[in-house]
Formats: C-alpha cells, sequence, structure tokens
C-alpha cells in the first residue's frame, strides 16, 4: 500500500504527493494504465506535468496500486456555514 501521510511536514504539493506515489509504487505506467484500466498516456502526461487527473482516473489508480489517502486537519472554508444556511432559505 502506498500512503500519504498528514502527519509528515512536507513541502510537496498534493500533486506532486500523487506523483510520488505513483513513481514508488514499483509499477511502470503501463502497467498501471491496464490494471486500472486507464490509457497509460494519460498518467504519462500526468508525471510529466502536461495534464491532470480527473477524480474518476485518480480513484481508478489509487485503487489499483493501493494508494490512501488521509486528510487530516481540514476546516471549513470561510463562509461555509452561511452559504450552507443561505441556501435553505
Amino acid at each position: 500500500m502506498v500512503y500519504i501521510s498528514p502527519a509528515m511536514p512536507t513541502k510537496l504539493s498534493f500533486t506532486d504527493q500523487i506523483r510520488k506515489c505513483i513513481d514508488g509504487c514499483g509499477m511502470t505506467r503501463y502497467a498501471i494504465g491496464v490494471g486500472a484500466g486507464i490509457d497509460h498516456a494519460t498518467i504519462s502526461r500526468f508525471m510529466n506535468g502536461k495534464g491532470g487527473l480527473s477524480m474518476e482516473v485518480l480513484d481508478a489508480i489509487a485503487g489499483f496500486i493501493g494508494m490512501h489517502a488521509e486528510l487530516k486537519g481540514m476546516s471549513k472554508p470561510a463562509g461555509a456555514s452561511r452559504r450552507k444556511s443561505q441556501a435553505k432559505g
């Protein structure tokens, strides 16, 4: 399993942490693409900084390589409660 740990201080962006997990999983981009059911060129573009990944593609990759991300310490964006109460009425 590949794990993105919130406890480890890092200066890497979340995207770079995902790239690091993909690089560190021990499989080729082609093998990940075949196993996850996505085009390996999509992975290559992402790894080379030439494209992004949709959440669906990221979920497929994460499921195949066993990547797990845990979000901790998240706070609500400013005004989040106000927007929700305004939507009600």
